[in-house]
């Protein structure tokens, strides 16, 4: 959704005469793909990923992740609707990650214990 949302960042992956913009551009792909594919996993690595997209994605492009809610809002304020709702992202992923660290520890416990228990 973010991609088709974004379409203008599109045109910018042809210019291989600026090869700065184009970097920029495909890294900012590249983190939302593979944080995305990460999340849905349950890989560290897609945590990791959306800590780096979250902040680049806001300070570099001024993309917003929640597709097409900020062009709703008058245009004075969307800087600051973007930034906002990709804290609110961040803050999601941290939650995430904090259930699912939780929850692995919480398997792997029971374990340690059942080994501690046979020395």
């Amino acid at each position: 959704m973010v991609i088709a949302a974004n379409w203008r960042l599109a045109p910018f992956l042809l210019q291989w005469s600026n090869p700065a913009v184009f970097i920029v551009v495909a890294m900012l792909l590249v983190l939302l793909l593979s944080s995305v594919v990460g999340l849905l996993t349950g890989s560290s690595w897609g945590y990791i990923a959306a800590y780096l997209l979250i902040p680049y994605a806001t300070l570099f492009h001024g993309v917003s992740l929640v597709p097409f809610v900020t062009r709703w809002l008058p245009v004075g304020i969307r800087p600051a609707a973007t930034f906002i709702a990709n804290l609110m992202v961040l803050s999601l992923v941290v939650l995430s990650h904090l259930a699912a660290r939780r929850e692995s520890k919480a398997k792997i416990a029971p374990a340690v214990k059942r080994d501690l228990r046979r020395l």
